[in-house]
């Protein structure tokens, strides 16, 4: 048993940093683009949303390199990933595809910078349309076209010399050569995942609270229906997948197999829509209306998943039933068909012989074996419930996971969306942990070999 689950945890370990840098990743992207125009405002001199990017993103991490290690052509520069400015970097990089040297490229691209700071100070600003030429032709086009004035500064001929030694420069292959660059502990990634590990999980943008807050009280909601419906999932699954082992010959039978079939045939959203209209309303008819209409209501963030139970039991039971019934439908099935498929192995023959009871047969021989599956796909089923309860929280407007996931979506709230998707990856991963234990436990011949 050790070593089955240190070998399982020796699996889960890389795959747990596999989703977490996934997620870094998406929500990387996305957010540098952000920090990009933030930069390109504040270079503008530009107010506003740049404050708030800035309070939100943290700013200084986009000048390290995004991983441990890069690996990219000899001729560019360690420094590369440094430069913030994105415009900045794409014209480096255009200029050393086109073979320019780096160490030439940085001794023009100072002396440009000078040149142009001298020209702002005098009030000329007209010809900043330099500092986007990538190519010797276009430096040399643009220099061509200004007044005689410029063209006689001691700045101008040393532009024109630094173009001259670009030119010369000019070498291809160091494109073509591959080099590893480390970069240690000096990485975006690396900078973020501590943070994650402290539990600073970044500040939403909307209102700036710190996304963990919000995800803590949304996940309450989340965990409360999710946990009790995956209980009755399996639960409802067993007994009724017993049930209709030893009855699948009866005309009762066939008729709940096939009222299993159409239930798993009908859409998690489409059946709480049903719900909805039957139970939580008067359109079909007012004595029908039992449990309370979806809508606002009053929820304390602080309170546990069992005081949420008794408080809002009666707001939970028709989206724990859009949960549940399709579920339970699918792995019933599966139950059934697997305890019929162990009804014909040789000790299930042994155990008829002897004349016990079909429901004493059932529950003590044939239920390990038959449970396999169902162990199998709790690892599987958790993730299902997740990303099932995300429209059965919006229909219902309970103020869960998959509610607040959806919302950040619509307002680009990309800290809150990326954090949610790297709980749920956890969660996926410890739910397959978790039932290979269990696998391994109910049967014993589940086991790594020694050697």
């Amino acid at each position: 048993m050790k070593r089955l689950i240190f070998s399982r945890l020796a699996i889960a370990i890389p795959l747990l940093l596999a989703v977490s840098f996934t997620a870094f990743v998406l929500k990387d992207i996305l957010q540098s683009e952000e920090a990009n125009i933030s930069q390109e405002n504040q270079s503008r001199g530009a107010g506003g949303r740049d404050n708030e990017v800035r309070h939100i993103s943290n700013f200084e991490d986009y000048k390290l390199p995004l991983f441990y290690f890069s690996i990219r052509p000899l001729a560019y520069p360690d420094t590369l990933s440094t430069p913030f400015n994105k415009i900045q970097k794409q014209r480096i990089k255009n200029f050393i595809h086109r073979g320019i040297g780096w160490a030439e490229l940085a001794v023009y691209l100072n002396s440009e910078k000078s040149f142009l700071d001298q020209l702002k100070l005098k009030g000329i600003t007209s010809i900043d349309h330099i500092s986007r030429s990538d190519t010797p032709d276009a430096l040399r086009s643009d220099l061509e076209n200004l007044p005689d004035s410029l063209r006689g500064s001691s700045d101008f001929r040393i532009l024109e010399k630094n173009i001259q030694s670009m030119e010369r420069s000019v070498n291809y292959v160091s494109m073509f050569i591959p080099s590893f660059h480390w970069h240690g502990a000096s990485n975006r990634y690396h900078q973020w995942l501590k943070r994650i590990i402290r539990g600073d999980w970044g500040n939403s943008r909307v209102d700036y609270r710190p996304s963990w807050i919000k995800i803590k009280e949304a996940i309450t909601w989340t965990l409360s229906i999710n946990l009790i419906s995956l209980i009755l999932v399996f639960g409802l699954a067993i007994v009724l997948g017993e049930w209709l082992f030893l009855h699948h010959l009866r005309s009762g039978g066939k008729w709940v197999e096939t009222i299993l079939f159409f239930i798993y045939s009908i859409p998690r959203f489409f059946l709480a829509m049903l719900l909805i209209q039957f139970f939580a309303s008067d359109t079909i008819h007012p004595n029908l209306h039992l449990f309370p209409s979806p809508g606002f209501f009053d929820s304390d963030p602080s309170a546990s998943m069992v005081t949420q139970w008794f408080r809002y039991g009666t707001q939970l039971i028709l989206p724990v039933i859009s949960i549940v019934l399709p579920s339970m439908a699918y792995l019933t099935r599966i139950y059934a068909n697997k305890l019929l498929d162990e009804k014909t192995k040789p000790y299930a023959f042994l155990a008829w012989s002897k004349g016990d009871k079909p429901g004493f047969i059932t529950r003590k021989h044939l239920r390990r074996n038959a449970l396999m599956p169902l162990i199998a796909l709790l690892g599987l089923e958790i993730p299902a419930l997740i990303g099932g309860s995300v429209v059965i929280e919006v229909l219902f407007n309970l103020p869960g996971m998959g509610r607040l996931m959806l919302q950040s979506i619509v307002m680009q709230d990309w800290v809150i969306v990326f954090n949610i998707l790297l709980l749920t990856g956890i969660f996926t991963i410890l739910g397959k942990l978790i039932s290979d234990i269990l696998y391994s436990l109910i049967d014993p011949r589940v086991s790594w070999p020694k050697q």
